[in-house]
């Protein structure tokens, strides 16, 4: 009797520690315009995707050549129509690395304040607990980015408001070269992959040879890491053999095929000289389009699982639009960190 009583409880130990493992990922999203637009069909799928959380792009900051001063860009706007009784708002500041390169380490406290004061600014009376800075610092900018993070750190601290950053596959393959930065919790961008110059590259957006290479420290990374998995599109322009532009969420349809003649399956040549959207495309010029299937989403999320004992807390997709998001289908995103 002792002995059965003994493997009921193992049973049950065994079973709840195989279910808190297995815990699945929260599911959120990047908002990445520059205008916030929340329509009925945003609304249901937000809903049907359980959605808590957003991380929205509040400004970029740049360093301004002609005053020698970093400046912000591109602010956020009507941010006050946000359903933020429903959702969770994460400022997002995307800072280059030009200006952490072009600033020293005197300059991060005032800084600091400048870009607390201006997300303040933007959010008004929506409550936030966290701010995410997304830098692709290296070995010769870890110093100031850790700087400003410690900086904000030191203004927000009083509001119990957490600093997060995000983090590149190179930051953690040459993790003892470029640093690791003073915070607890990353996210780390699992797109933008190849190089999206070279000739032979065929989706810049994700290469699972390359993800493979850039995780082999991926277990030894020491802070809490978050994914974020790219489910986007865009068509690469090329003008004479360089990368000329970027054409978000391209795609040949009966409405564009007049203008284009398809070389391949993912290689297009401009016919006819046209705007797209605010890019004018030139005759001649070439278009690669690169996209991320769902095949490519299951292969990512099953070598993190293999690199990687822990799985994320959070699964963040870029970006939040509603056609992007029916192209994979809600029942597919559901299951995404299973």
């Amino acid at each position: 009797m002792k002995r059965v009583i003994f493997l009921f409880f193992i049973g049950i130990y065994c079973f709840s520690c195989q279910n808190s493992t297995s815990k699945q990922a929260e599911l959120s999203f990047y908002f990445w315009k520059t205008k916030f637009d929340w329509n009925e069909k945003d609304k249901l799928l937000v809903e049907k995707l359980a959605i808590k959380k957003m991380y929205i792009r509040f400004f970029d900051v740049d360093f301004d050549r002609e005053t020698e001063k970093p400046v912000a860009l591109s602010p956020i706007q009507n941010l006050e129509k946000f359903p933020s009784e429903k959702i969770k708002i994460i400022p997002v500041i995307f800072i280059t690395n030009r200006t952490m390169k072009n600033m020293v380490h005197t300059d991060m406290a005032d800084l600091a304040q400048k870009i607390y004061t201006k997300i303040k600014l933007i959010v008004q009376k929506i409550p936030f607990h966290e701010i995410q800075l997304d830098c692709d610092w290296n070995s010769k900018t870890k110093y100031n980015f850790f700087d400003l993070i410690k900086e904000i750190q030191k203004i927000t601290q009083k509001e119990n408001i957490t600093i997060s950053s995000t983090l590149r596959l190179h930051q953690i393959k040459f993790a003892e070269k470029e640093g690791i930065p003073p915070i607890k919790n990353t996210i780390l961008m699992l797109y933008n992959m190849g190089n999206i110059q070279e000739e032979k590259t065929k989706n810049s957006i994700f290469e699972l040879q390359t993800l493979h290479l850039y995780l082999s420290n991926f277990d030894k990374y020491p802070l809490e890491i978050d994914y974020a998995l790219p489910i986007f599109s865009w068509g690469v322009v090329k003008r004479q053999g360089k990368v000329v532009a970027l054409l978000n969420e391209w795609e040949l349809t009966d409405k564009n095929n007049s203008f284009f003649e398809k070389i391949n399956t993912h290689q297009f040549k401009v016919v006819k000289s046209h705007y797209h959207k605010e890019t004018y495309l030139y005759k001649e010029d070439e278009i690669r389009y690169e996209t991320i299937t769902k095949e490519n989403i299951t292969q990512m999320i099953q070598l993190l699982k293999n690199k990687r004992t822990k799985f994320a807390k959070n699964v963040i997709l870029y970006h939040f639009d509603s056609q992007l998001i029916e192209k994979f289908g809600v029942d597919f995103l559901k299951e995404i960190g299973n």
